[in-house]
């Protein structure tokens, strides 16, 4: 496969470079951007990567999930929270309290928990996920691991880097699909429990 370089028309043939972009420059005016491809995957380092990148995926996940129950717990049921903590009841007061707590919920108090519930989730998760992106993703050996890559990262791109790139994108994924849960499961559920139980 090949290239052109910034400065000449000449293609230049390589077996070196691996997933690089470079710009074509012709008569003092940028072309298209060319993504390299090599030819020779090697299936194993592939899975080696998926192997190193299972432990800050598996991190990211359990942090995000932690995050996003405890906040949207004590962000929507504040107030039953109080309620169970001022005045204990028998069980079966509690859970009438409850269901009449949920009902009373408004749609914008729960879209709005689903927002802060989920950007801080994002917030708290995103280091693991650019670790995770950066293990599975590079093309040739720079991270050994989930602590090599972290200060790797630290010292060559800065904390923003590792703090918030792609969190636009992974927030706007995860806020489509929580809106998506929130909207939809509800009338599917209840439309399965209806048909067969």
């Amino acid at each position: 496969f090949f290239f052109f370089n910034d400065t000449a028309t000449t293609e230049i043939y390589t077996e070196q470079i691996v997933g690089s972009v470079r710009c074509v420059q012709e008569t003092g005016t940028w072309g298209t951007l060319l993504q390299l491809c090599n030819p020779k995957i090697e299936i194993g380092r592939y899975f080696k990567a998926i192997q190193k990148s299972f432990l800050p995926s598996l991190i990211r996940d359990l942090t995000f999930r932690f995050t996003f129950n405890c906040t949207n717990d004590l962000v929507l049921f504040q107030k039953y929270y109080v309620y169970l903590l001022k005045s204990p009841k028998q069980f079966a007061e509690r859970e009438t309290y409850k269901k009449d707590y949920i009902t009373s919920l408004s749609y914008n108090q729960k879209l709005t928990t689903l927002m802060i519930s989920t950007i801080m989730a994002v917030t708290l998760s995103m280091p693991f996920d650019i670790i995770s992106t950066k293990l599975i993703t590079q093309q040739y050996e720079k991270y050994t691991g989930i602590v090599n890559a972290y200060k790797t990262i630290l010292k060559e791109e800065g904390l923003p880097k590792l703090m918030f790139s792609g969190m636009w994108a992974r927030s706007t994924y995860l806020l489509t699909n929580g809106w998506l849960f929130m909207n939809f499961y509800p009338f599917f559920k209840d439309t399965f429990e209806e048909a067969f139980l």
